[in-house]
C-alpha cells in the first residue's frame, strides 16, 4: 500500500505553501474558497486521509499554550429579541445560564450581544465581533415575526430555537412531540380522561407545531377520547386573559403558554385555574406546578459543546445539510395534578 500523502506533497501539487494546506483543510476563513477548493481537489486526487490520531494531539497542543490565559476565545449569544422583557422568562434564562456555565467550563467567555430591530448584519457589526474575537454564535428563541438577514460565512453558529425557521444552522432544541407525550400518558395512568390543550399560535410555531398536531394523535389513537384545543391570541396581540371558556367537565388543562402563566390571578381556583381544574406544563417550569421540564439550561450546555465542536474542526458557515438534536424533558411533580401524586403514592 503507496504511503499516504503528504502536506508538503498536495502543497507542490496545488501549487501552495504547506502551511496552506494545513489551513485550507482545517476550512480556516483566512485562506479564500477558490484555494480551499484547489487544495481538496488534489488532497482527494492524491487520496490523502487526515489523521485522527495527529488531530487530536495537535487539539492537546493548542490547549495548553492557551491554558494560562483566562479564556481561550469569545462565544456570543445573540437575542433577536426586541422586547427585553420577553428574554427574562425562566425558559431564556435557563438556556443563558447552562450556556454559559458550559462555555466557561470550556475555556470561553460568552458574551450577550443584542441585535438590532430587525436583527441585520452588515459591515459594522461584522468588524464589532471579530473585533472582540468572536468565531462561534449561539441563536436562542426569538419571537416567531423575526426574520433573521444574517452572513454566517466566517462563523461558527449553532440555533436553540425551531421559531426562526430559516437558519442554515444545526439546531439543538426540546423533544417536543416526545415531552407532550410523555406528558399525557403521565396523565392518563394516573386516570385522568377529560384533557383540554390551551394554546396559541406563536407557541405552536416555536414547536415546530407538535403539540396540537401529537395531542389530537394521542386523543384518538392512545386515550380514545375528543381532542379538545383552545387556541388563544397570539402573543403580539397583547391579550392576558385566562381561558375560562373551558369545555364542562374539563379535568385537567395542558399549556406552554407563558403568557398565560404570566396573566394567571388568585381567585378562581389553585394556580388561578377554574375550580376543579387541574395544570399541567410542558415546554416551560414553574415551582409548585406538575409537568415537563424540558431542561433549557441542558440545551444550553449542549449547544455550546457542538459550537466548540465545530469550532474545532474549523466548520464556518452556513450548512448545506444541518442536524437538530431532539433533548427530552424530565416529568416534575407538583400540587397541580393530584391525581398523580396518589398514583405515585400507591407505587
Amino acid at each position: 500500500m503507496p504511503a499516504p500523502p503528504s502536506l508538503r506533497t498536495i502543497a507542490t501539487a496545488a501549487g501552495v505553501s504547506p502551511m496552506t494546506v494545513s489551513y485550507a483543510l482545517r476550512n480556516h476563513p483566512r485562506i479564500s474558497a477558490a484555494t480551499r477548493a484547489r487544495v481538496r481537489h488534489w488532497a482527494d486526487v492524491l487520496g490523502y486521509r487526515p489523521d485522527p490520531t495527529v488531530d487530536e494531539a495537535m487539539r492537546t497542543l493548542r490547549a495548553r499554550k492557551v491554558r494560562t490565559a483566562a479564556f481561550q476565545g469569545v462565544l456570543a449569544y445573540f437575542n433577536l429579541n426586541p422586547r427585553r422583557a420577553e428574554f427574562s422568562t425562566d425558559y431564556a434564562q435557563g438556556l443563558l445560564t447552562g450556556a454559559s456555565a458550559r462555555a466557561t467550563a470550556l475555556g470561553y467567555e460568552l458574551a450577550e450581544v443584542w441585535l438590532p430591530d430587525p436583527p441585520r448584519q452588515g459591515r459594522r457589526e461584522r468588524d464589532a465581533l471579530r473585533a472582540r474575537g468572536v468565531r462561534g454564535i449561539l441563536v436562542p428563541p426569538a419571537p416567531p415575526d423575526v426574520q433573521v438577514s444574517w452572513d454566517w460565512s466566517g462563523f461558527a453558529a449553532v440555533a436553540m430555537t425551531l421559531s426562526v425557521s430559516d437558519l442554515p444552522l444545526p439546531r439543538v432544541v426540546p423533544n417536543h412531540a416526545g415531552n407532550l407525550l410523555c406528558l399525557l400518558r403521565t396523565l392518563k395512568r394516573a386516570g385522568y380522561r377529560r384533557m383540554v390543550l390551551v394554546t396559541n399560535p406563536d407557541q405552536e410555531v416555536r414547536t415546530g407545531h407538535a403539540s396540537r398536531a401529537w395531542f389530537e394523535w394521542f386523543c384518538r389513537h392512545e386515550a380514545d377520547m375528543q381532542p379538545t384545543v383552545v387556541m388563544r391570541p397570539a402573543e403580539r396581540s397583547g391579550n392576558r386573559t385566562p381561558p375560562w371558556d373551558l369545555p364542562r367537565g374539563t379535568e385537567v388543562m395542558l399549556t406552554h403558554d407563558v403568557w398565560l402563566l404570566h396573566g394567571l390571578r388568585n381567585g378562581a381556583g389553585p394556580h388561578g385555574v377554574p375550580p376543579g381544574v387541574d395544570l399541567a406544563l410542558f415546554g416551560v417550569a414553574r415551582p409548585g406546578l406538575s409537568g415537563i421540564d424540558p431542561r433549557p439550561d441542558a440545551i444550553g450546555r449542549t449547544a455550546v459543546d457542538l459550537l466548540v465542536a465545530q469550532l474545532a474542526r474549523h466548520e464556518y458557515g452556513p450548512m448545506a445539510t444541518p442536524t437538530t438534536t431532539l433533548l427530552d424533558g424530565v416529568w416534575v411533580q407538583g400540587a397541580t395534578t393530584p391525581r398523580v401524586t396518589r398514583a405515585l403514592s400507591t407505587v
